[in-house]
């Protein structure tokens, strides 16, 4: 979508929000005279209205305590420690595997969600695929095993805490931002090389381990669950949809979206790329480069400008500024085409912290 398309989908995206939602289709059809871009829109405002966060939220359907495995279960060659988390996908319990003495993070499908033969396939396939992502900061998937019909992914466990807590706590030095997104990119080149696209990077996803190094964690894994469920609505969709270009709501978490996936498109590596400039920038600035959270509120956001990390934080190299504003590029074409773009240009920043 080129620019003055992406400006006036902004004014009847904000129109249309004024209208009650038994009214915007006819009001957004009027205003669009291409059916395409119609399309688009109502796809976005409707899907995302009644979507839930697959991340964000616990699954629905269940008691609190059906997932709960006591400690001393057996899963495959694991053995269950304790429960150390929840989030979309389920509970994730620490586990030992006693056959190489180490501990590994144990991830499962909730039972409510199990029953989906479709929806476990896809996980499993995500994760298999990731786990051929072999990079020092990648958080490692050792194995993908089945118990009681549920899936669980054994993962390397990183006992750190997440760049979100880290950026709560404290302001991440410039040189240190630097480092961190070299990893970041230098860990985003390998698994797009092989064909692994992450769809979620945020800070919630980036762990600090014993070294300090950063670890990307949940690789194409984190929303197969919800990629799933929007590719059985495209199915169910009306015959003469098939003309529609839109892909339906896409898995990942808004502030951190790409356009394009927040238009419902389906991204590609140029939209991590897109994730990763809203870390660095959050990581250099303080904040996200839009504070608004909902899908429909950061078209209009992005729309209407998106500001320069330097103009934010006046401590901001201007090198680093340039590099942050060209992967938040709101056309794919005009990002770095690869996270080893990135990584180059974050490697020619000659950056000496004031002594």
């Amino acid at each position: 979508m080129n620019p003055t398309s992406w400006k006036h989908a902004k004014d009847v995206i904000d129109e249309a929000l004024r209208h009650p939602p038994s009214e915007r289709e006819q009001f957004i059809r009027q205003r669009c005279a291409s059916a395409e871009l119609a399309d688009e829109i109502i796809t976005l405002l409707d899907g995302y209205r009644e979507d839930d966060d697959f991340l964000a939220d616990p699954p629905s359907g269940g008691r609190a305590d059906e997932d709960d495995i006591a400690p001393g279960t057996r899963i495959g060659p694991y053995i269950v420690v304790a429960a150390i988390g929840r989030g979309g996908m389920g509970k994730v319990f620490l586990g030992s595997d006693p056959r190489l003495g180490r501990r590994v993070a144990l991830k499962c499908v909730v039972s409510s969600l199990a029953g989906s033969g479709e929806r476990r396939l896809r996980i499993l396939h995500e994760a298999r695929a990731a786990a051929s992502v072999m990079h020092p900061n990648v958080a490692t998937i050792h194995d993908v095993v089945e118990h009681q019909s549920r899936a669980f992914i054994g993962m390397e466990y990183v006992e750190g805490e997440s760049l979100a807590a880290r950026l709560k706590r404290e302001r991440l030095s410039i040189d240190r931002v630097i480092a961190i997104g070299r990893q970041l990119a230098s860990a985003l080149s390998t698994a797009h090389t092989q064909g692994v696209v992450h769809r979620d990077l945020k800070p919630g996803n980036i762990h600090f381990a014993a070294d300090g190094s950063a670890k990307v964690l949940d690789f194409g894994i984190a929303n197969a669950p919800r990629a799933v469920a929007a590719a059985a609505v495209r199915r169910s969709a009306p015959p003469d949809s098939s003309q529609l270009t839109v892909d339906g709501p896409q898995p990942g978490t808004p502030p951190y979206m790409s356009p394009e996936q927040l238009m419902g498109r389906s991204g590609d590596a140029r939209s991590d790329i897109y994730s990763l400039g809203v870390v660095l920038f959050e990581m250099a600035t303080g904040r996200r480069p839009h504070p608004e959270t909902e899908a429909a509120d950061l078209v209009v956001a992005i729309a209407n400008g998106t500001p320069r990390a330097d103009e934010v934080n006046s401590r901001v190299p201007r090198a680093l500024a340039d590099i942050i504003a060209r992967a938040l590029a709101i056309e794919v074409d005009s990002r770095y085409q690869s996270a080893g773009e990135v990584g180059a240009a974050l490697d020619r920043i000659d950056f000496r912290p004031d002594t």
